[in-house]
């Protein structure tokens, strides 16, 4: 039996953004090409090696003039600039989480924790879980996953692949040791296999305060759900399932109902977010700005050149769930769990303030323009600060997907970012006519601990 990428189905590689999408005939807005001009001046500050970003982070970013506070202070800080914003940079909400600290660790990226599979398998198969089961294929790590000469895949990490009882690979759970997860019930040619990526109906952003109300809609399989009781269905398919398979370290909360149209019918794709026991926000975005959902190998080369500018390598943390029939789940998609060391880094006992982070942006972006956000918030990525094994010179040989995990070599770790997020950062349909997913220079991140500044 052939293979299967054992990849994500969107999330693969960075490619370039401004440069292509504003080489389009069409004369863009003069507030557009004077953003462009600004980006296009843009240039990153030089910060220290990641392996001396400590606490000394702190005391070097003040000596620059930025303002570090507690997390209770800087809560009262953004409170404040809800109120009185006179900055070049606007938002509409500022979300910070319960905690009272948020330090920095070094990631531990594995967990090979198929033994809590068990209850999950039951629950989409109906059947026990065995790596010795003639429905799990189970891939090692540096296994070699030819599918094409001048494509050749080696497998990074140890993951499993689940098989229905009719054996279609499409409809298959995949599981690896990172945390990262997928499952469908839906065959390959399915027009509705991916329903986050049709148009939307009616969309609750729950992130901004949106309320769920009493709408009910008709599924594709006939059946009449309201939007609560999905809600609540999803909400304890997550508390059942993923918290146990992530070592009970998160609590889920949802962030994004829409309502999609499946023809005549509809469906629904939920967001959740992870929230740690000390109450601190992880990145939930469901894909980055600099991402294509195919693979191009001409496109490594921009990805070396953007990481050996010291932008941070992002790691996809999104969770999506997928409805097209009543308490019946269309598909679910899990990105890498954050584990981490018990040793942090940084106490994260003080970190960058909102006013700072704002700061940061406007310095460093000149010209005056105003930047205006959906968002902005004091938030958890998993990121590869350097990446050697990566930015080594390529010469003959050729790279595979396998170098894009980068978890084996790259300095990985649980980092708090200022993230930034435009209105129209991530896209609601994906037409299949274009390679980006997302709206490029949209998502700014700056870092809480050093006030870098990165834009994807």
């Amino acid at each position: 039996m052939k293979a299967p990428k054992l990849i994500s189905k969107r999330k693969l590689i960075p490619v370039v953004t401004a440069a292509l999408l504003f080489s389009a005939c069409a004369e863009a807005p003069k507030e557009v090409k004077e953003e462009k001009e600004t980006l296009d001046n843009f240039s990153q500050p030089e910060i220290p090696n990641s392996d001396s970003q400590s606490a000394e982070n702190n005391e070097s970013a003040e000596n620059n003039g930025l303002e570090y506070a507690s997390l209770d202070d800087i809560r009262k800080d953004a409170d404040e600039l809800m109120k009185n914003n006179d900055s070049n940079v606007k938002f509409s909400t500022v979300r910070v989480g319960s905690g009272k600290t948020m330090p920095t660790y070094k990631i531990d990226p594995y967990n090979q924790n198929y033994d809590q599979l068990d209850d999950i398998i039951d629950h989409f198969y109906h059947t026990d879980f065995s790596l010795d089961s003639p429905r799990c294929e189970h891939y090692t790590k540096g296994m070699d996953l030819i599918e094409s000469p001048d494509q050749p895949y080696t497998n990074t990490t140890d993951c499993i692949l689940f098989y229905p009882e009719d054996m279609d690979s499409s409809k298959s759970l995949v599981y690896h040791e990172t945390g990262y997860s997928f499952y469908s019930s839906t065959e390959a040619d399915d027009p509705y296999r991916y329903i986050e990526d049709l148009p939307t109906e009616k969309r609750y952003k729950i992130f901004l305060g949106d309320q769920l109300d009493d709408s009910t809609y008709k599924m594709s399989d006939g059946s009449e759900w309201s939007v609560k009781d999905a809600a609540e269905y999803a909400q304890d398919f997550c508390d059942t399932y993923f918290k146990p398979l992530e070592k009970e370290l998160f609590d889920y909360r949802l962030t994004d109902f829409r309502v999609k149209k499946l023809g005549d019918d509809f469906g629904y794709s939920l967001y959740f977010q992870r929230v740690d026991k000390d109450g601190n926000l992880f990145d939930d975005h469901r894909a980055y700005p600099i991402e294509q959902p195919g693979f191009d190998p001409r496109l490594l080369e921009w990805i070396w050149g953007y990481l050996e500018n010291s932008n941070p390598y992002l790691y996809d943390s999104e969770i999506n769930i997928t409805f097209k029939g009543k308490e019946s789940m269309s598909a679910y998609y899990k990105g890498l769990a954050p584990y981490h060391g018990d040793e942090p880094i940084d106490s994260g006992e003080k970190l960058l303030t909102l006013s700072s982070a704002i700061d940061v942006i406007s310095s460093q972006m000149a010209g005056g323009t105003t930047y205006t956000f959906e968002t902005a918030e004091l938030e958890y990525y998993y990121v590869a600060l350097d990446c050697p094994h990566f930015t080594d010179p390529v010469g003959d040989n050729k790279r595979s997907w396998g170098d894009l995990d980068m978890l084996n070599s790259a300095d990985i770790q649980l980092r708090p970012y200022w993230a930034f997020t435009k209105s129209k950062t991530f896209t609601d349909v994906q037409d299949s006519s274009v390679d980006t997913i997302n709206t490029p220079n949209s998502l700014y991140l700056v870092d809480a601990l050093t006030g870098k500044l990165s834009i994807y």
